[in-house]
């Protein structure tokens, strides 16, 4: 803006001085629209340099969740206040379930009116595990990655614990679908290959879901598979003390039970899911759930190529059905 007026002023002052009448009474404008110039620029940088002069939000929040975001490769902090235990915009209507960490319980957003989850730690639990998890939905999300997760809401610490709201999810647990004998082998098998493309995606990314299981897979009303319970996902590579474990030993490979951080993990649970959610597999599955529970050395190198395993077993069950 300075520099701007500046111009203005000397080109004014050259057309006054060698101009007619005409021409000076134009630069007499000219040289006003200088002057304003001048005076607007030297009042905004008198403004950046007081430090009273343009005022920014310097609270300081008293948690802060550190993840990396792959877009840019930069650090990102989720920074949040502390609130009571109740966010008073959500209003409980019922407790989904309770574990020995976390209670999850059904609520409906006051300023919007639409259903919710709350997500809460138990007395005497501390909350590293519910940050962590509020953290990945909110970088799944920015990051764009193709994953179904509930979306964050919002994240809130008291007084010895966390609160978690996120989306609703309408739809229904794989283990409650295959109990009631909604799916059949090939769905699963279908189910599982979406599942692996997700859980690609997000091991390029640089994580780890680490806790993959029945219980923890939805089906939405779509037929899209969602993955829910990020509180155990990791960064590969970063290996953590066992006795922090927070998965589940039946789905947990002998490597994530000593503390490793990496893709196998989520490899040999999708072979644990498939043989539970199919307790007669043919032998075709069985050697693909074989495979993926085998030793390191011998178990799928990506989950990408256990994917495309499942989906030509897919195509030739439906194939097969079809002739």
């Amino acid at each position: 803006m300075t520099g701007l007026g500046l111009a203005l002023l000397a080109l004014a002052a050259i057309l006054f001085f060698l101009g007619d009448e005409t021409v000076r009474i134009m630069d007499a404008g000219a040289l006003a629209c200088a002057g304003l110039c001048l005076l607007t620029g030297h009042l905004l940088a008198g403004r950046a340099r007081r430090p009273g002069g343009i005022r920014h939000n310097r609270a300081r929040p008293s948690v802060a969740t550190t993840i990396v975001q792959r877009r840019t490769g930069t650090p990102v902090l989720l920074l949040h206040q502390p609130a009571p235990r109740c966010l008073p915009r959500y209003r409980v209507t019922s407790v989904l379930s309770r574990t020995t960490f976390h209670e999850v319980a059904l609520a409906i957003d006051g300023m919007t009116g639409l259903r919710c989850i709350i997500k809460r730690t138990r007395p005497g639990v501390a909350p590293h595990d519910l940050r962590r998890e509020a953290g990945m939905l909110y970088w799944i999300e920015w990051a764009r990655l193709p994953i179904m997760a509930p979306r964050y809401l919002d994240y809130q610490e008291h007084t010895g614990g966390g609160t978690l709201v996120m989306t609703y999810i309408d739809g229904w647990t794989l283990d409650a679908l295959a109990g009631s004998g909604d799916l059949t082998a090939s769905d699963i098998i279908w189910i599982m290959t979406e599942v692996c493309l997700a859980l690609g995606a997000l091991h390029r990314a640089g994580y780890v879901f680490q806790d993959l299981k029945p219980a923890n897979l939805m089906l939405n009303r779509r037929g899209e598979p969602v993955l829910i319970d990020w509180g155990s996902a990791r960064r590969v590579g970063i290996a953590y003390n066992p006795g922090e474990l927070t998965c589940t030993p039946d789905y947990a490979s002998i490597e994530q039970m000593r503390g490793l951080v990496a893709p196998s993990n989520d490899i040999y649970a999708v072979g644990c899911a498939l043989a539970a959610l199919v307790p007669a597999p043919s032998a075709e599955l069985a050697q693909i759930i074989a495979r993926a529970t085998a030793p390191l050395p011998w178990r799928y190198a990506t989950i990408d190529e256990a994917g495309r395993a499942l989906a030509m077993l897919a195509r030739r069950s439906d194939l097969g059905r079809a002739a």
